[in-house]
């Protein structure tokens, strides 16, 4: 029966590895079987040592045993003549357990020789024997051990062990057989640009927990949980998470509303599908909503054009898993200075978003994608940008640039939130200088990274620290001829990264390299390309100034900017210098005419007032959603339609709300007042439902500065000119009228009043 239960058993188990590695990789299936033989390993090595320390205790029974029994003193037996008085009992025993025995018997008859002091006699048999009671009972001992050590021996025996190699070859078959082969020719070929692509966005996820990098760093154990448990008919389910720590205060994680799916609808899950519908090697996921989901987001988007973070809250209240309410309402705690609870918010819509994770979802790969287009997956995008902000602010690095990986990989192509431009901030602030310089090096080309400020400083520098830091003295002059190279060369594509930077470091250079007209300072730019490669130089100067500050990094630059001088001063007989530098012009004058979408959502979404100022008007004017920021062309917010055809929130009488409700661009004073009047809530009639605007021109025309301006001696040509109407006022009258005391009796507000 046993043995039937074991063979069902491992049969069942092959089973589910077969459905388990049907939607697995070739390098996932021959991890999970290492796994298993290892596991089987230490089971065997555990049965082995249960099975000596048996051995052992049986032996030190005996032992006990024969010492406290009063044997006559009979004729000592060699070890060879008591194991031919056993044989009849060892026929049915292996071979192992035949060694094991003889060892056992022959360590017994010499530990008794020693003990009792017995002589051995050369052929003597005149000793008395046991008593043949004693000799049966004695027998029967023995023949129960043996049987037992059988047993033992043939469960060992019994565990399946194999070569893994083999099996893996057995399961890819029979995956084959049930799903089709597929071309692993054509496969290979389609993946070279992905494979190496996703080598960079590999993840390791030890390091994506900030709590436990800040534990790390004050030589402290993380007391944070990074599971919870929820209860499930009755069982208790442990959901480990990876992004972020569960705390105490989360809700259960059940009913959400919405999962994560295989996406094959949106096009560009299906521009990057194989032929014949056989997907490459990334992966692209889609979050999928419930109707009562669905419903939620309308009631959230009205509730955001209220401008009433109560009507916010409600929504929280009552389903505190939506992922655009906890991102809104983390704005708003933002706003308010309160961080942490901004922060813990965040938190929350990343728990919850890493619940619904598919088993296929394999953050550490590298090869999972989600299209930013598909308007449902964009709120996991904002989470995880706002929860990298969240992170510097502990000054967890590693952690920040995990997360940056993460958010770039799910669409390394578009990447819709410019994770690019912070990307080399925090693999310098890691101390991760060898990344930095694989990426800068494998993505020049396509990505063109030598054209971004950010990327063009940074990639010197890493490759600057390296050499400095972390280089044999052998490979220190390579690195340190390569950093100069490509600082050199940022320095002539972006001159004006000198002279801002030292305005931010309130630092200073030599005079004559400041008064080269190559370095020296320009007024501000006026043609659009221009000023948008100023803004990009800016906004590395805000988030990267900090690493330039140390002396001998600014000794580095200063020395580089000499070498700029020289080149650009050396006899151009050839024409190689103004060749180079007419490309650079044009370069500058037509790469920069338009600033990208996602630069610009990476701009909103960072927040910086320096570099806000050179958003261009038509982003500014068209309004920017903080749950939306600037939808990609031709994918804007379907539940909008939806929100449009609800009746616009009442305003209760107030002259506030009523102004604010009056800037909205979809207010009609009429259509509310008759919507309110149709529903029974009529507005109050001492407020007047017309635009705000409206009451204040009523109120402007209403004043006679006819009469003001008689009283001042000042006529209508000199108020309308504002030169007349100063040189006209005679001061020390005005000085009179607002220095004159008012009537007795007043108080003292009422006197303040009369003066102004």
């Amino acid at each position: 029966k046993k043995k039937r239960k074991e063979k069902k058993a491992v049969v069942a188990a092959s089973q589910t590895n077969i459905v388990t590695t049907i939607s697995m990789s070739r390098r996932q299936m021959r991890m999970m079987l290492e796994e298993q033989e290892r596991k089987r390993a230490q089971e065997l090595n555990a049965a082995h040592e249960g099975a000596k320390q048996e051995e052992q205790q049986d032996v030190q029974e005996d032992i006990e045993e024969e010492e406290e029994e009063e044997e006559p003193v009979r004729q000592t037996k060699s070890a060879f003549a008591l194991l031919l008085e056993d044989s009849d009992f060892d026929e049915e025993a292996d071979d192992d357990d035949d060694d094991d025995q003889q060892q056992r018997v022959a360590a017994r008859g010499n530990r008794k020789g020693k003990g009792k002091g017995v002589s051995q006699g050369n052929g003597d048999t005149s000793a008395q024997l046991r008593p043949q009671a004693a000799d049966g009972e004695q027998k029967k001992k023995k023949k129960k051990k043996k049987n037992k050590k059988k047993h033992r021996a043939k469960q060992a025996s019994a565990q399946p062990s194999g070569n893994g190699e083999d099996e893996l070859d057995r399961i890819i078959q029979e995956v084959e057989r049930e799903c089709g082969a597929v071309d692993q020719g054509e496969a290979v070929a389609s993946a070279e640009p992905i494979i190496a692509t996703s080598s960079l966005l590999t993840i390791e996820k030890r390091e994506l927990n900030a709590d436990q990098e800040l534990a790390r760093k004050f030589q402290a154990t993380s007391r944070a949980s990074a599971r919870v448990t929820t209860k499930h008919r009755g069982r208790v389910k442990v959901l480990r998470t990876s992004l972020v720590n569960a705390r105490e205060t989360f809700p259960p994680p059940t009913h959400l509303g919405f999962h994560m799916d295989v996406d094959t609808t949106s096009e560009r899950a299906q521009q990057h599908s194989g032929q014949d519908g056989q997907p490459r090697s990334e992966r692209w996921f889609c979050m999928q909503w419930s109707q009562q989901y669905k419903q939620l987001e309308v009631h959230f988007l009205e509730a955001s054009r209220s401008m009433d973070p109560q009507n916010i809250a409600r929504i929280l209240a009552m389903a505190p898993y939506h992922l655009n309410t906890l991102l809104q309402m983390s704005e708003v705690y933002s706003m308010q200075g309160d961080l942490q609870v901004a922060g813990e918010l965040v938190e929350q819509a990343l728990f919850a978003w890493e619940t619904t994770f598919h088993p296929l979802f394999n953050i550490s790969s590298g090869n999972v994608r989600m299209a930013y287009e598909v308007y449902e997956n964009r709120a996991c995008f904002l989470a995880l940008f706002r929860h990298i902000h969240f992170i510097i602010q502990k000054a967890c690095w590693r952690s920040a640039l995990e997360h940056t990986k993460l958010l770039l990989s799910l669409d390394p192509t578009q990447d819709p939130l410019g994770a690019m431009l912070m990307l080399d901030y925090f693999a310098l602030r890691s101390e991760q200088y060898e990344y930095l310089a694989r990426v800068g090096s494998d993505w020049q080309q396509s990505k063109q990274l030598d054209w971004l400020p950010n990327f063009a400083f940074s990639h010197a520098m890493a490759e600057h620290l390296i050499a400095t830091e972390k280089s044999t003295p052998e490979t220190a002059a390579i690195h340190a001829a390569r950093a100069d190279e490509l600082l050199q060369r940022a320095l002539l594509r972006f001159p004006e990264f000198v002279i801002e930077l030292l305005d931010k470091l309130r630092a200073e250079m030599r005079p004559a390299i400041l008064a080269h007209n190559h370095f020296k300072r320009k007024p501000t730019p006026s043609k659009k390309s221009e000023k948008h490669v100023f803004m990009l130089v800016i906004l590395l100067i805000e988030r990267n100034f900090t690493l330039w500050q140390p002396e001998s990094v600014l000794e580095w630059l200063q020395s580089n900017c000499e070498a700029v001088i020289a080149y650009l001063d050396q006899p151009d007989e050839d024409g190689e210098v103004a060749a180079t530098m007419e490309m650079i012009t044009n370069r500058r004058r037509t790469g920069f005419v338009a600033v990208p979408l996602n630069i610009q959502r990476h701009i909103v979404l960072s927040n910086i007032p320096v570099v806000l100022q050179f958003l261009p008007a038509a982003t500014v004017d068209s309004g920017i959603n903080s749950y939306d920021p600037l939808p990609p062309p031709g994918h804007t917010n379907p539940y909008e339609q939806e929100t449009r055809a609800l009746p616009a929130v009442e305003y209760s009488g107030g002259a506030l709300q009523a102004f604010f409700q009056s800037m909205l661009p979809t207010f009609d004073a009429q259509q509310v007042a008759a919507e309110a009047q149709a529903r029974g809530h009529a507005p109050q009639p001492e407020v007047d439902a017309s635009p705000l605007t409206t009451r204040v021109r009523d109120m402007w025309q209403a004043l006679d500065f006819g009469q003001i301006f008689s009283s001042l001696g000042i006529t209508q040509q000199q108020a309308t000119n504002p030169e007349e109407f100063l040189s006209g006022v005679d001061q020390d009258e005005l000085t009179r009228l607002l220095q004159q005391q008012p009537r007795g009796g007043q108080s003292g507000q009422d006197e303040h009043e009369g003066r102004e």
